[in-house]
């Protein structure tokens, strides 16, 4: 009786550590479907703060014409895109989505408005990268916990798909998900208020020491 209740005590262990890790598969995977959604789209470009009167034919010229100012070219290049204005019927032109088909064009562009914070032009249109909607908040997330980990003298790296990992007492962390976020952030707070804390030592000075002496200190007094 005795090993078949060991027997089944390990086997429900067995169970519930694999109840465990399908639930992590389970949180992972819409992260991965995001990861990939972000991977196939990786020309497109959203231009915010678009006039309402934007319409028909004039849609791509109001998106060329920044492009053009960007990149310092000509009124006359041709840049080649495709766009569209993702939006409900009769609802007011917000943003258009554009697909750039030469990613260098498309990389010095972002990169050019990653310096600049804001481009200016006309109506002050706003141009990022078509990321999801998650991988926004939680870079936004991972950015103040990037800064904690920096304070508190923790080295981290990037993880596949976009995962923060560090070790703190001998132990290893995964920011993977928000709802990682809070636990690693008391984690992250306890190692630095312990870095403040914690009292220096003082080295004492051996009785010793004063028999040491530097070889150069001596070559100069003998001079």
């Amino acid at each position: 009786m005795e090993d078949r209740k060991s027997g089944r005590d390990k086997q429900v262990e067995w169970v519930q550590q694999q109840v465990l890790l399908l639930k992590e598969h389970h949180v992972e995977l819409p992260a991965n479907a995001e990861d990939l959604k972000n991977c196939s789209q990786p020309n497109n470009v959203r231009i915010k703060g678009v006039p309402t009167q934007t319409e028909g034919s004039n849609l791509r010229e109001y998106v060329e014409a920044p492009f053009r100012h960007i990149l310092g070219a000509a009124e006359d290049t041709n840049i080649q895109l495709d766009c569209d204005s993702p939006r409900p019927d009769k609802a007011p032109l917000a943003e258009i989505m554009t697909c750039v088909h030469d990613f260098p064009i498309k990389e010095y562009i972002l990169c050019k408005a990653l310096d600049a914070h804001l481009i200016q032009f006309h109506a002050t249109p706003v141009l990022y990268q078509d990321l999801a909607a998650i991988t926004l908040k939680k870079w936004q997330v991972f950015c103040l916990i990037m800064d904690h980990l920096c304070q508190a003298g923790i080295t981290y790296s990037w993880g596949h798909s976009f995962r923060i990992i560090f070790r703190h007492n001998w132990k290893l962390h995964q920011l993977r998900s928000l709802t990682d976020a809070c636990t690693i952030l008391g984690i992250v707070d306890s190692a630095s208020a312990d870095s403040y804390n914690r009292p220096r030592t003082i080295r004492k000075q051996s009785s010793q020491w004063h028999r040491v002496r530097d070889p150069r200190l001596e070559q100069t007094q003998t001079r």
